[in-house]
């Protein structure tokens, strides 16, 4: 997962498949994150 803090590497070369948090966010966003890919990475 990438958050917005990596905007500069974002704008030269991409998400390369990662999901994208954009800052300001909240804990239930975060969270809701990173259960998909929790999810993803068991392969549901």
């Amino acid at each position: 997962m990438l958050a917005s803090g990596y905007s500069h590497v974002l704008a030269e070369k991409g998400t390369h498949g990662f999901p994208f948090l954009r800052k300001p966010y909240s804990v239930e966003n975060l969270s809701r994150m990173l259960r998909r890919a929790v999810r993803r990475s068991r392969g549901g």
